[in-house]
């Protein structure tokens, strides 16, 4: 008996430490955020980094574009995952075209040479042909006329297929333009699409950069252009604060600079606004249905 409650004690400490291991795993997914920097540098090419950082730097991801290694993910600064290489194909296109052997060469130099012979054999009997070619003219000028014919036919049933395609294409679109009206004349869709406009925005509103560095020079070829684009950013500066430091050039194109943002992301944040997704009556609604009625 004594041996019975030994193994039982050992077997409930062991679920407990188990229980104790998930139960603090699944709080650090939940709670400890995700931490992103991203870098973007235009200098006639531009490049692009995102880094992700996760419990103090233990998970990492690095994605770059275009240069290096398109994604890479570290546990504990080694490796575990990462994208090939685009350069390794190259590499090994390269290696295949040096190892090529040169009998390859003869062999296309004999066939260029057969070539030759067989263009000189053909302007030979080119000549002879042309000789019993006066005979069957007529017989040609018959055979091309059916020919034409035929063309003609084809053209006008082409030309019948591609009409007939036009007309269903306009009908499609007038369709499509009349369920948009459809839906989006009906109350419940109208409030579907506010709920939706209102998650989008306190979803970016909880992901966007805490801390935002901009140091470019930006124009474009039409002067207006490049009004119209600084007055339009001068809106999200005043909803991203940030250090911004953008000059404007209205006499040629150019983007030149940097851009460097950083901020964090919550799973809790993001399963709460899926929950809030789901739990939606409208949304369930057209779960339902398959389509928006």
């Amino acid at each position: 008996m004594h041996i019975i409650l030994v193994i039982l004690k050992i077997i409930g400490i062991t679920v407990l430490v188990l229980l104790g291991i998930i139960l603090t795993l699944s709080l650090l997914i939940l709670f400890v955020p995700v931490r992103y920097s991203v870098r973007a540098d235009f200098n006639n090419d531009a490049s692009l980094g995102i880094y992700l950082t996760w419990l103090a730097g233990i998970l990492r991801c690095r994605i770059s574009y275009p240069k290096g290694e398109l994604w890479i993910f570290r546990l504990f600064g080694i490796p575990i995952a990462r994208s090939k290489r685009a350069g390794r194909k190259n590499k090994t296109n390269k290696r295949r075209r040096k190892n090529t052997p040169s009998g390859s060469l003869e062999q296309s130099d004999s066939n260029s040479a057969k070539k030759d012979i067989h263009y000189d054999s053909g302007n030979e009997s080119s000549a002879k042909r042309d000789a019993g070619c006066a005979d069957a003219t007529d017989k040609d000028g018959a055979d091309s006329l059916k020919e034409h014919s035929h063309k003609r036919n084809r053209g006008y049933k082409k030309e019948r297929r591609r009409k007939k395609a036009n007309h269903k294409d306009k009908k499609k679109k007038k369709n499509t333009f009349k369920t948009l009206f459809g839906i989006l004349g009906d109350e419940r869709n109208k409030r579907l699409i506010v709920f939706l406009k209102d998650i989008v925005i306190q979803f970016l509103k909880r992901v966007r950069p805490k801390k935002i560095k901009a140091d470019m020079v930006i124009g474009f070829d039409d002067p207006a252009c490049t009004g119209l684009f600084f007055g339009g950013l001068g809106i999200l500066t005043v909803c991203w604060t940030g250090k911004y430091n953008i000059t404007p050039d209205f006499e040629k194109k150019i983007l030149k600079g940097s851009v460097r943002a950083k901020g964090y992301v919550r799973v809790l944040d993001v399963l709460r606004f899926l929950l809030k997704i789901l739990l939606n009556e409208d949304i369930k609604r057209v779960m339902k249905k398959g389509q928006v009625n």
